[in-house]
């Protein structure tokens, strides 16, 4: 695939793009690879969730351009605005990833 959906994602957009994909039905998440796999936004473990993550491809912690390095960079920043606001969109309709703290005391 290379680098042409990194190319893609516009920052500004990652609010609009996450509640589009979400009135699609898509509800999941993005991920990058890094020395492992990262959510940018989520603080849980992702690995449980991995059928909740669609994984940015061409992203790593290796480069060997300046552009990838920068791309890498944006779609990082990118993933977490999205994620963020996905995050609020499944907490309104009462989806959580993980359990909610105390919900059993």
């Amino acid at each position: 695939m290379g680098l042409e959906e990194l190319r893609s994602l516009k920052l500004n957009n990652a609010t609009e793009d996450a509640a589009n994909a979400y009135a699609r039905g898509d509800a999941r998440l993005l991920g990058v690879y890094g020395f492992s796999v990262e959510v940018p936004g989520y603080d849980g473990a992702p690995y449980p969730h991995k059928s909740k993550i669609r994984m940015l491809e061409s992203t790593g912690d290796a480069f060997c351009t300046r552009e990838e390095a920068d791309l890498n960079h944006n779609a990082r920043t990118y993933a977490r605005k999205y994620n963020d606001t996905m995050l609020d969109k499944l907490r309104q309709a009462g989806i959580y990833l993980d359990p909610i703290p105390d919900a059993h005391r």
